[in-house]
């Protein structure tokens, strides 16, 4: 348990300051009209950064939980600032 507090500390932009509830089995506690990617959590992220191809998800799963978590991190700060980029080229239009 103490393990997942610590990457969530580690990596607040994935986790929201690791702020989630987690029952004694270190699974998140069960919430109801939880958003897709809640109820999917980890294969979401996967399945998003694989472009929806099953057959690259192993790649995924096989890297070393800081790399993973690290181009986690990339992916996101990457669709932020092209979310930020496509906003300030519509300002423009």
């Amino acid at each position: 348990m103490q393990i997942f507090r610590g990457i969530a500390q580690q990596y607040p932009n994935l986790f929201g300051g690791g702020s989630r509830e987690v029952n004694e089995d270190g699974n998140e506690s069960p919430q109801s009209g939880r958003s897709f990617e809640e109820k999917w959590g980890w294969i979401a992220v996967i399945n998003n950064m694989s472009n929806n191809d099953r057959s690259k998800w192993d790649f995924y799963f096989d890297l070393n939980v800081i790399e993973f978590l690290n181009t986690v991190v990339f992916y996101k700060d990457k669709s932020e600032e092209d979310k930020r980029l496509w906003q300030k080229a519509q300002a423009h239009q």
